[in-house]
């Protein structure tokens, strides 16, 4: 009944909010499937495939629940298990919210009785044909249309287990996936209050139309683009410290100049070798139009520079051999890399400076109070017009070196100045 009240709500209602609901379901970007199928005419059949498999013979391997305590009431949802406890541990300590328990969307189809699969199985019957025809000969949302019958199911088992387990509350991490509106539209139908948490990203890439009872943000940009993009928002808007990042805060501010320069990655060479599904703002070829640039400059190859290498960058030997040489290549023989064990926010306080194309992990940097510089000259999007936030972004290459430059002679409290508001110091 619920995957058919669903349907109901993508396509015979028609109030405004059911019209974004449906526009995000069909446009927004997933990372669910490769780059290359959105010239697949065979993706439909594929998917197909893929969800009988996960349906029928998939194990799970976590449990959607790890009920820790006797209270009921208040649950964590997330598209995977990773770092799913520590973002429980998360909500406790910026609410003090005791979680009855978590549950994962990609463990959602797996393990379920029997009836369940059978009348997922007819359902999926029904709508994988058409949906193969439809995706063979439309280019346009491939993506989001083949992956349409598995979200659809997926979030009618999410919402049937809260409503079984009592669910008052939900805490909604991973806001940025195609489904997210839809599903938040109907837990608020039932009565449960959903409050949504987007990671420490810029919202426009994911986040421009939002359905919650409250919204957490964790940046100061993200409460500037949150005016513009929800004039007339029906929800509560709450600040909280970004995710995991508050041990890296940089509270010596430190007077003393090291000069270490720092490159952070986004990986792009790995994303477009990987056929990652890249989003509409294409951060990937941002990075790679620096990097030759950089590459056909003198002035890193006759300075020190490090590479924080990306945790993609690292995943084996071999990779990381590619890595190394890859880097070499563009910035030259007096590169060095950061590549301990240890996660990139412990490169922070190693360096200077930090700079890089669009990534999040440079709008963290700059929350937790190091100086940073961001290249950008392809995202018109970013940074909103007439934000202070522009002065961490350059979009010409030749003052970006300049800026670079003369950042390095800077300290702590000149690089800041009156920008101090976009860290973690209020």
């Amino acid at each position: 009944m619920i995957f058919f009240n669903l349907l109901l709500e993508l396509f015979l209602k028609k109030t405004e909010l059911n019209k974004k609901i449906k526009y995000d379901f069909f446009n927004q970007h997933s990372f669910s499937l490769p780059n290359s199928a959105k010239y697949d005419r065979l993706i439909g059949l594929r998917q197909c495939k893929r969800f009988f498999f996960k349906l029928w013979s998939s194990k799970k391997k976590t449990s959607n629940h790890y009920f820790e305590n006797d209270l009921l009431g208040c649950y964590l949802y997330d598209i995977s298990s990773g770092n799913i406890k520590e973002k429980a541990n998360y909500v406790f300590k910026e609410s003090g919210t005791e979680l009855s328990g978590l549950f994962v969307r990609d463990d959602l189809l797996l393990d379920l009785p029997l009836h369940n699969r059978v009348v997922f199985s007819i359902s999926a019957l029904i709508f994988y044909p058409l949906i193969s025809i439809l995706v063979f000969f439309r280019k346009k949302n491939r993506i989001n249309i083949a992956l349409f019958p598995e979200l659809l199911i997926e979030c009618s088992v999410l919402i049937n287990q809260l409503i079984k387990v009592g669910c008052e509350k939900i805490y909604f991490f991973s806001t940025h996936e195609p489904e997210a509106n839809l599903l938040a539209h109907f837990l608020k139908r039932e009565n449960i209050r959903v409050v949504k948490i987007p990671n420490s990203n810029p919202l426009f890439m994911f986040n421009k139309s939002m359905v919650t009872d409250e919204l957490i943000l964790t940046l100061e940009y993200q409460f500037e683009e949150a005016k513009l993009f929800y004039p007339d928002q029906d929800f509560e808007i709450t600040r909280w410290q970004p995710f995991g990042l508050t041990q890296y805060y940089n509270k010596l501010e430190r007077v003393h100049i090291n000069k270490n320069l720092c490159y952070y990655s986004h990986a792009s060479w790995i994303r477009k070798d990987e056929d990652h599904h890249l989003p509409w703002f294409n951060e990937v070829e941002l990075e790679l139009d620096l990097l030759d640039k950089i590459s056909k400059s003198k002035y890193f190859k006759s300075n020190k520079i490090h590479i924080c290498l990306h945790p993609k960058e690292k995943a084996s030997f071999e990779v990381l051999e590619r890595a190394k040489k890859y880097y070499q290549d563009i910035f030259g023989q007096n590169v060095e890399f950061y590549y301990s064990n240890k996660n990139s926010f412990e490169a922070f306080k190693e360096f200077d400076l930090g700079f890089g194309a669009f990534s999040s992990i440079l709008f963290e940097r700059i929350q937790c109070g190091y100086k940073t510089l961001i290249f950008n000259n392809k995202i018109n999007e970013f940074p909103i017009a007439k934000s202070n936030f522009n002065y961490f972004v350059i979009d010409d290459f030749d003052t970006f070196l300049k800026r670079i430059h003369l950042t390095m002679d800077l300290k702590f409290e000149e690089f800041f100045n009156t920008q101090i508001n976009y860290t973690f110091k209020k």
